[in-house]
């Protein structure tokens, strides 16, 4: 999404409680800018995650049509942030937020 500066925020790649404090320091591995209007809530209650590939993907399941609409416009877009420095993060908040299989 293409947006003014104003509504970017530093948004945490994964959760900040699972963070370790070297990745806390690493900001270029650990951290990336988000929409506030939109990427970042979405993002942060595991709505959206990000691949192995950088592609944004479903998380979990939206519990209303305004939520699923807004994820489906994201899905397949690949993800500005997502590099081999991001990669190791991404991976884990994905663990984190997806309910994980037997």
């Amino acid at each position: 999404m293409n947006a003014p500066a104003r509504p970017l925020i530093a948004g945490c790649i994964k959760p900040r409680p699972n963070t370790s404090e070297e990745e806390r320091r690493d900001h270029a591995a650990s951290s990336m800018l988000t929409c506030a209007l939109g990427c970042d809530a979405l993002y942060e209650w595991g709505y959206i995650v990000v691949d192995a590939g950088g592609k944004i993907r479903a998380g979990q399941p939206a519990e209303t049509g305004r939520i699923e609409d807004a994820v489906n416009r994201l899905v397949g877009r690949n993800c500005t942030a997502f590099n081999e420095q991001t990669a190791a993060c991404f991976g884990e908040n994905q663990r984190l937020m997806l309910p994980q299989q037997p």
